[in-house]
């Protein structure tokens, strides 16, 4: 098996799997798990050599919680692929000294990179509210008005969120938080259980189970935001 992926400066790159033998007749199954690359896979697929002859693929397909961080590097500039992997559902996305600026000039946007394949895992973000209403993560994102949000509210509120075509705040506490400032955000979902954290300290635990999986999330209300960090990773268990 092999995998295509955009390097440094977007040129397009092959990593190799094990090569494996096969007789006549034979079947033998390949798994491995995808190492980290500095920019996005845009193929896979199964690299034969060694003479004539046919090969039968029965099935392919990935499973399980990435392991990943995506932050800004020193080719992030002169590269664009990686940046482009996103969906893009705000007003505006620029290039900065951080990962990402967003701007929604009306409403709620977010960008989403990710598959439904993506179950029970967390996210992770360092988010620094310039002027918004309301700013922060999202987690099993299924589409523009499909996930759970854990947002910086007016008001000095945190809220989880689910958005399934009507929004609804599932939870929500005092927390004093700044324009300006930079927090660590985190959102776990784990089966029908989501727990939201702000720096490392759980602040708000519900139960819901409307989705249950779906891709991670960057959110925006009206106004401008800086993400300078994102981390999924398998929950524990």
């Amino acid at each position: 098996m092999y995998l295509s992926y955009y390097g440094e400066a977007d040129e397009p790159t092959t990593f190799d799997g094990d090569v494996i033998e096969l007789g006549a007749g034979e079947c033998k199954h390949i798994s491995f798990d995808v190492p980290a690359f500095p920019g996005p896979i845009f193929q896979v697929g199964v690299r034969l050599s060694g003479g004539s002859g046919r090969v039968f693929l029965e099935a392919m397909k990935w499973f399980g919680a990435p392991e990943v961080i995506l932050e800004h590097h020193g080719y992030a500039n002169k590269a664009t692929m990686w940046r482009r992997a996103w969906v893009n559902g705000v007003d505006m996305m620029t290039k900065s000294t951080e990962l990402f600026r967003l701007i929604q000039n009306q409403g709620m946007g977010l960008i989403m990179q990710g598959t439904r394949e993506w179950r029970d895992y967390s996210v992770s973000a360092s988010i620094t509210p310039h002027l918004a209403r309301r700013a922060g993560i999202a987690a099993r994102v299924q589409g523009l008005t499909r996930f759970y949000g854990l947002l910086l509210a007016a008001d000095n509120r945190l809220q989880l969120t689910r958005m399934l075509h009507d929004e609804e705040v599932l939870g929500d506490c005092d927390f004093e938080w700044h324009l300006g400032d930079t927090y660590e955000l985190s959102l776990a979902v784990d089966g029908d259980r989501l727990t939201g954290s702000v720096d490392g300290s759980v602040l708000i635990e519900v139960t819901d189970d409307a989705l249950d999986a779906g891709a991670v999330g960057l959110v925006i209300e009206e106004g401008r935001t800086a993400i300078h960090r994102v981390q999924i990773s398998a929950l524990v268990k």
